[in-house]
């Protein structure tokens, strides 16, 4: 194709923009709205490979079922002169493995990496909630344009809601990236995503993502300056990332997402702090504000216990960066601590919390357990008896205490009753119902460490229930939508325009899409025809 070539009878070829292992992809001009597009053309020895096509579909499928601003947007797939093409939209960007190569030693700066990573992270976690597996993660399949954002491509290897199976010929995970059970032969699922996750941090930070055990002598020769306990939270979120056995990997890219965060502005906070004595207002209102924070964490904060890898910084630096570094690392033990609850090994927690006791300074652990997702109650089952030490506040006097706000220790029959109930609830499908008595019992109850696991496991089954419920409704409302369509253009090709623009109304009302909006343009053109005629056939 060159430029000035319209396909489709519509998309006017402006200038290739690169090749893929299906097609080229060109920008193009929208010639009916005028906008540009980016169209990828199937290769034509692969027009005839069922695969191929079907990879096409793929992209097409998961940008309608997922509509976070990291997918790339595909509009259609045509079909013309015995090739197909799928039309998405155009992002003017570079791919990650291009933006790598760009940059000295092909590596990357740890802050770029974090913020980076942060937005794949988004993505992935956007896919995961919407039960898509993309399988091929890697910086070829991540596009980066000139202000840092992001956008992931190419789920020919993803794993659609509802399927077990697919055969060997459509999966296609790129070595290196790819996670040992893959490499096995199985489909992906949350935890590969989750091992490419980490080869793709890796590649961003040594340019190759075989070179993981190399990452403590990079992240030194990157960052001279960083702290050692910051290069330890992010070889830590890597080593977890790429553990072989999947069941030692984070569950889920939220909890990295807030360490990486965590770290991004730690690292971002002390690179501006050089600066800040530029403008002396800037540096008086600055110091205010540090002091006041150093006041209210002297009153409950010591740091951690002194070690070889203390953080030192700089008498003019801003102390607060103490706290965030130890925060970090406790929100990383914490996660630990999570996935050892769900999986009721309580020995263990319970080991971790003596350990984190030793380490950091009661109140400051506390609080940031308290504000982990962990059960409060499941961790003091566990814990040391001194792990949790008693509230020193006053107690509010009886008349402020809201009428069944209290909580009390539930009966083991009790706690046994409500959980067999939920479960039959569950099994009925009521899964509105069964949260709210699952959520009644943790809000309003004490329950027993064993309880309390069965409890929260309950609850995890309910909400993934719930959102293949509504994935369910979902695809029957676009195969509603696929149906009105179909209808639509049997009533155009018999000049039944009237019938035709009502169908393709109610589609569009169901399912907005490219095809249906371009229909609907076809048979009002077709109607404008028709009446201009009338009065000449009339004559």
């Amino acid at each position: 194709m060159q430029f000035g070539d319209i396909v489709g009878g519509r998309f006017q070829i402006e200038k290739p923009l690169g090749n893929g292992g299906l097609g080229r992809v060109f920008l193009a001009t929208d010639l009916h709205s005028s906008t540009q597009v980016a169209i990828k053309v199937l290769l034509p020895e692969l027009v005839r490979d069922p695969f191929a096509v079907e990879e096409l579909k793929r992209d097409l499928r998961v940008s309608r079922m997922v509509g976070h601003p990291g997918v790339l947007r595909a509009y259609d797939l045509c079909e013309t002169d015995g090739t197909y093409f799928l039309v998405s939209e155009y992002f003017a960007s570079q791919s990650l493995e291009a933006f790598i190569r760009s940059h000295p030693g092909h590596r990357l700066p740890p802050l770029q990496v974090c913020r980076i990573a942060l937005g794949v992270a988004g993505v992935i976690v956007a896919l995961h909630e919407a039960g898509i597996y993309h399988g091929d993660i890697k910086p070829g399949n991540v596009l980066v344009d000139s202000r840092g954002n992001i956008k992931l491509i190419d789920f020919g290897s993803a794993v659609l809601p509802g399927e077990t199976s697919r055969p060997l010929q459509a999966m296609s995970a790129t070595a290196g990236y790819a996670s040992p059970e893959q490499l096995l032969g199985r489909l992906p699922n949350a935890q590969s995503d989750v091992y490419s996750f980490g080869c793709l941090l890796v590649a961003m930070l040594t340019g190759d993502p075989s070179e993981a055990k190399t990452l403590p002598q990079t992240l030194q020769s990157l960052a001279p300056g960083m702290a050692p306990s910051r290069r330890k939270v992010l070889q830590s979120i890597v080593d977890n990332c790429l553990s072989p056995d999947p069941s030692n990997r984070p569950q889920s890219l939220v909890d990295v997402s807030r360490a990486l965060e965590a770290l991004s502005s730690a690292i971002s906070a002390s690179d501006k702090a050089p600066h800040w004595a530029a403008n002396r207002n800037a540096a008086a209102a600055c110091a205010v504000i540090v002091l006041v924070l150093l006041v209210v964490m002297a009153r409950n904060y010591k740091g951690p216990a002194a070690s070889d890898d203390a953080l030192v910084l700089p008498q003019d630096a801003p102390q607060v960066s103490r706290e965030q570094d130890s925060l970090i690392q406790l929100d990383l033990e914490l996660q630990r601590v999570r996935q050892l609850i769900s999986l009721g090994r309580c020995e263990e927690v319970a080991t971790i919390l003596s350990a984190l006791r030793e380490q950091f300074q009661d109140n400051l652990a506390v609080e940031a357990m308290q504000r982990s997702p962990c059960s409060r109650t499941s961790l003091q089952a566990s814990a040391p008896d001194d792990a949790f030490p008693p509230q020193t506040t006053e107690p509010p006097s009886p008349e402020r205490i809201p009428e069944g706000s209290a909580r009390s220790q539930m009966p083991q029959e009790d706690a046994e009753r409500s959980l067999a109930t939920a479960e039959d609830l569950f099994s009925n499908a009521r899964y509105d119902d069964a949260e709210r008595l699952v959520r009644s019992m943790l809000d309003k109850a004490d329950l027993a460490t064993a309880d309390a696991l069965k409890v929260r496991e309950l609850l995890g089954r309910i909400e993934k229930a719930k959102v293949a419920e509504v994935s369910l409704q979902q695809k029957r409302t676009w195969q509603q939508a696929a149906d009105l369509l179909q209808q639509a253009k049997m009533r155009l090709d018999g000049a039944r325009y009237d019938e035709a623009e009502e169908l393709a109304q109610r589609s569009l009302a169901l399912r907005d899409t490219f095809a249906s909006r371009e229909l609907l343009q076809r048979i009002r053109a077709a109607k404008a025809l028709e009446n201009r005629l009338k009065p000449r056939q009339q004559d």
